[in-house]
This record gives C-alpha cells, sequence and structure tokens, in this order.
C-alpha cells in the first residue's frame, strides 16, 4: 500500500487525558459508523465497545513528558482494526492522547516502534492542540462579537423607540407648556381684578366670601402651584432632550463634540437610577471639543455611572471629573461603593462576567465599553480599593488621526 492509500485507511483521533474525544478525523468517523460533531466530547469507549478501558487507563498513566502507549485489536462491523493509542506529553499537566485505527495490522520492529512513533505523533498531537486550542479561541471570539452586535442593535432599538416617543410627547407637551404660561397669565389678571373689586365695592357680602373661602391663601398657593407646574414640565422638557440627544446609538461618525454636554445628557437620563443611591460631585475641568461618537461615549458613561451606583450600599457619592493631558481628554468616575475584589478585577472587562444576580446583569456593560474605548483609540482604565470604592477614567484623543 502507498502513503496515499495508507493516509486515507488510517483514522486518527485526539483525545484528552480521560480518553474524551477532543478531534477525530472523518476516516475515524467513518471506520466508527460515526459523524465529527457526534463524537465529540464522548468518550473512546463509547465509540470502540470492545476497548479494553480499564487496561488501556492503566498502560497510558504516565508522569509528565514521559511517552507511554496501549495497543489492541478490536472489531468494528465484524472487521478486525489495529488500535494503537500513544500519550505525548505536552509540557502541561495533562498529556495528549493519539489514537490511530489501521485496517492492516502494521509489522513494527519492537526497536523502533515508539522512536518512530513518537516524534511523528508528538508533532501531530501539538499540531492538532494548537489547532483546537485556536478554534477555541475562535469561537469565543466569535461568540464575543455575535452578543455585542446583539447588544448594540438592541441599543440601537431603544434609541430609536426612545427618539420616537420623545418626539410623541414632545407635541403635546409644547401645548401644555405655552397653556400653563397662558393660565398663569389669565389667573394674574383676574386676581387683579378682584383685588380692585375688593376695594372699590367694600361689599360685605364680597369681604365675606373671601374670608369664607381663603382668598389670600388661594392667591398665593395657586400661583406656587403653576410655579411648580412650569418647573416640573422644565424638567420633562430637558429629560425629552436628553433622551433624543441620547437615543442616536447608532451613529457611526466622528465629530467634534462636547464631553461636558455628554455627561450631563447621561446623568439627566439615568437620574432616576442615580437619585437613591448616590449624590454626583462634579469637578470638571476645561475641555476642547473631541472627536469622537458622543452617543457611544454616552453609552460608556451610562454603563460606569449605573455600575457605580449598584455599588454602593445605602447612600454614598459618585465624583465626575474631567481634565487634558498630552493631547488626550479624559473623565474620571469615582465612588466610595464597595470596591472590587483583587481576584475580580481582571475579569471584569471580560463579555458576559457578572457579580449580579441572575437578571440582573448581563455581563456585558464593561465588555462593550471597553471596545467603544479601543474604538475611539482610548484607553480605559480601573482602580479599586475592597471597602473603599472604585475609579475609573476614561483616555481620548482630542483629534481623531
Amino acid at each position: 500500500m502507498d502513503a496515499p492509500e495508507a493516509q486515507q485507511s488510517r483514522g486518527l483521533l485526539l483525545l484528552d487525558s480521560q480518553l474524551n474525544v477532543r478531534y477525530i478525523n472523518p476516516t475515524a468517523a467513518d471506520i466508527l459508523h460515526t459523524s465529527t460533531e457526534q463524537a465529540s466530547q464522548k468518550n473512546i469507549s463509547e465509540l470502540i465497545p470492545t476497548l479494553n478501558l480499564t487496561l488501556a487507563q492503566s498502560s497510558l498513566t504516565c508522569a509528565q513528558n514521559d511517552h507511554s502507549s496501549y495497543t489492541q485489536s478490536v472489531l468494528q462491523s465484524r472487521a478486525p482494526y489495529h488500535l494503537e493509542l500513544h500519550s505525548i506529553p505536552t509540557g502541561s499537566a495533562q498529556n495528549i492522547i493519539v489514537a490511530s485505527l489501521d485496517k492492516e495490522t502494521p509489522h513494527p520492529t519492537p526497536d523502533n516502534h515508539l522512536a518512530h512513533a513518537a516524534p511523528l505523533n508528538t508533532t501531530l498531537a501539538l499540531a492538532l492542540s494548537q489547532m483546537l486550542e485556536l478554534n477555541q479561541q475562535l469561537n469565543m471570539r466569535l461568540q464575543h462579537s455575535n452578543r455585542q452586535v446583539l447588544q448594540s442593535e438592541k441599543m440601537a432599538g431603544i434609541g430609536q423607540l426612545a427618539a420616537g416617543v420623545a418626539h410623541e410627547i414632545n407635541n403635546p407637551l409644547g401645548f401644555v407648556f405655552s397653556n400653563i404660561k397662558t393660565l398663569s397669565n389669565y389667573i394674574t389678571s383676574l386676581f387683579k381684578i378682584i383685588d380692585i373689586a375688593a376695594i372699590e365695592c367694600q361689599s360685605e357680602a364680597l369681604q365675606n366670601s373671601m374670608t369664607e373661602l381663603e382668598y389670600d391663601y388661594i392667591k398665593t398657593d395657586l400661583t406656587e402651584l403653576l410655579e411648580e407646574s412650569e418647573e416640573g414640565l422644565q424638567r420633562v422638557k430637558k429629560i425629552i432632550v436628553s433622551l433624543k440627544d441620547f437615543s442616536h446609538i447608532d451613529e457611526e461618525t466622528f465629530a467634534p463634540a462636547d464631553l461636558h454636554k455628554c455627561i450631563e445628557t447621561t446623568l439627566s437620563v439615568a437620574q432616576n437610577e442615580i437619585k437613591y443611591k448616590a449624590e454626583i460631585i462634579r469637578e470638571l475641568g476645561e475641555l476642547p471639543l473631541v472627536d469622537c461618537i458622543a452617543s457611544q461615549i454616552n453609552q460608556v458613561i451610562m454603563n460606569i455611572t449605573v455600575n457605580a451606583a449598584h455599588a454602593i450600599e445605602e447612600f454614598g457619592t459618585i465624583n465626575i471629573r474631567t481634565g487634558t493631558q498630552d493631547h488626550k481628554a479624559w473623565i474620571e468616575i469615582e465612588d466610595n461603593g464597595e470596591g472590587i475584589p483583587e481576584h475580580i478585577i481582571s475579569r471584569i472587562f471580560e463579555p458576559f462576567y457578572t457579580t449580579k444576580p441572575i437578571g440582573k446583569g448581563t455581563g456585558l456593560g464593561l465588555s462593550l465599553s471597553q471596545t467603544i474605548i479601543e474604538k475611539h483609540n482610548g484607553l480605559l482604565e480601573v482602580e479599586s480599593t475592597p471597602g473603599s470604592g472604585t475609579k475609573f477614567k476614561i483616555w481620548l484623543p482630542i483629534k481623531q488621526v
């Protein structure tokens, strides 16, 4: 049999130290009447029932950096196959095991069998191990990218919905605000007429009615009620403007933006999440306009400030500082919450990692924030002291190259 035919007839499997399948080539899958997908993670004894599993595991148990092997004739579909298992050291705690299935029983020279097999199988094992590790990394990156795309699409959908709702609210709000202003003017005029009538008429019945109905109190209270209503409408108007600014999630164009406006917009939108947990202390420096996608920076500020509020046990402070250094602008957000334990802080930017209860967090907030800042050619730093609080610092180039 020439080399190509021999190669095609040989089934190859890559196993972990527990003899679970991590890779199987099509020839081995065909011999074992399975598919590469079905065989994945199965134990080899499930695929080859005639394998003496106890003896195989005993033979392959060896110290790290040592080779060991096990051979056995097995029957598959009534056909005899020669099974060879070689344990190959990889330099890690667990050896890799290469299994080969041949239709024809080889006749190696006893003296050189392992001498020839070991280097070949070592190379194969290391190559396959690296391939599998790379495949797993690529799958994780793909999963991460897919989740981030879904999260971005979700945020874009929420942004479009928020912008639509803000527009729908803004129209009736406009005429309510106008009507309140007109009503306030009318009532002021009516009070003047009543005051003049009370002085000119000197009617006892009118004076009694004004006293009985507490005219002076109504006059004062109604004025205050109208002022409070106007103030409330102004707050609603401000929230709607902030919501419309914040909701441009699908923007992809870098443009000069006022980072202080980004901060205020975000704080306005996130007010309900923050106001019961912390007092915002602003220490804002002088900032030039910064080239960025403002809505995405809003999202980063939102993620960090809301996380800061959640980290505060009862009621605390969140300090927001800004400044510039070496052609870069920075935003610092520091809380006096619980802090992040040392064994966790290295993982906070991992996708899907969260310490919050199930249903309270996706584990994507900080991961997405880091991706956004990296897209802006910036840097996201974190410092934390358990029991004292956490400080995030966002660095952004003032001008994008």
